[in-house]
């Protein structure tokens, strides 16, 4: 089993999830760190995007996007990006995730080039039932330099529901500089915002970088900032690295640090938010887990031994409680959630742009 698929239990299941930490300079010690409040509010910022249909539907019809009369169904099975309610999900997805980035950074063209072809740019694509593909219509508003995908409801496979329920639209825009592929991302539903991001790629020889950054908007005005890169080098026979920092309302924030290569993992899991932080660092090799799981910096508790089965100890006499050790789980589940299950979807379009050209 690779290190990753080794990691991705122990971050579900010991929800060492550490918010970053952003007021962490004035917490108190260990005793003043409420997991339960924390859990409450992560998780509420997390249900707003989970169950925003308008992002939901980017999710899922940005694998069927297309300028030509194809679409690749063998970059739509590959992309594992559907938004989820289930808090567990992301496991699964965590799993998925340094392959599917892989399958994108692969994808993609060598060299720098256009995304659209001259005849498409500032025109509208919607469904066409008949065809069960997007066509481009008569509508008008696309950016110049990009297209717009008119976006629906969807149902459990991904495909618009008929008859078709317009949800609102994703412009497109290329915006290219001398060294990377920049990939403009805005979603609106009405007139609001929903998303607002780029999507960059920069490859050279020897490596790739995938970076996703911007904001999501909730319908109640909630703000999430993020920022999202992925790495891949051929350095110690191949090291792929994750660098994840979310930011929202009232201070919470959430950092994902991990490197892996052919033969170890490590981790750096941090959340902040009610003015506490909870961090879970760890690694694995052939030896087995390592880790600790710290309140406001202190080591509350030792991990050790089989990732998917560790044993968790309390560290300088402090015993974590059960209550501490549900509210933990709940944390990194969510956390989990927002990072590898909903945030990660704003990286499907980039399948459609650098997977199609």
């Amino acid at each position: 089993m690779n290190p990753l698929k080794r990691v991705a239990p122990i971050v579900g299941l010991v929800a060492a999830a550490g918010l970053a930490a952003c007021g962490s300079d004035n917490a108190a010690g260990p005793e003043s760190v409420n997991v339960g409040d924390m859990s409450s509010g992560l998780s509420g910022v997390a249900s707003e995007f989970s169950g925003n249909a308008v992002f939901q539907s980017l999710a899922n019809l940005s694998f069927y996007f297309t300028v030509d009369t194809t679409v690749s169904a063998a970059v739509r099975a590959s992309a594992p990006f559907g938004v989820s309610d289930d808090p567990k999900a992301f496991t699964a997805a965590a799993r998925q995730h340094r392959e599917a980035m892989r399958v994108l950074t692969s994808l993609a063209p060598g060299d720098i080039a256009a995304f659209f072809p001259q005849d498409v740019l500032g025109r509208t694509f919607a469904w066409d039932t008949a065809q069960n593909r997007y066509r481009i219509s008569n509508l008008t508003g696309a950016p110049t330099n990009g297209v717009r995908f008119l976006l629906y409801v969807t149902n459990v496979t991904g495909s618009p529901v008929e008859p078709l329920q317009p949800l609102g639209y994703v412009d497109l825009t290329d915006n290219p500089s001398a060294s990377a592929e920049d990939l403009g991302v805005l979603v609106r539903f009405g007139q609001q915002t929903v998303a607002d991001y780029h999507i960059t790629l920069v490859r050279t020889t020897s490596s790739e970088t995938l970076t996703a950054s911007g904001s999501l908007f909730s319908s109640t005005g909630t703000q999430v900032d993020f920022t999202l890169v992925n790495g891949a080098s051929n350095a110690n026979g191949g090291t792929y690295t994750i660098d994840y920092h979310v930011a929202g309302p009232n201070g919470f924030s959430i950092d994902f640090d991990y490197t892996e290569t052919a033969t170890s993992a490590s981790l750096d899991f941090r959340l902040a938010g009610e003015g506490n932080t909870v961090q879970m660092v760890a690694s694995v090799n052939a030896s087995g887990l390592s880790g600790q799981i710290k309140f406001n910096g202190v080591t509350v508790a030792t991990i050790s031994g089989d990732p998917d089965n560790p044993t968790i100890t309390g560290a300088g006499g402090r015993e974590l409680t059960q209550q501490e050790l549900a509210g933990l789980q709940q944390i990194f589940e969510t956390a989990g959630e927002l990072l590898f299950v909903v945030l990660l979807s704003v990286f499907a379009p980039a399948f459609f742009v650098f997977g199609s050209i």
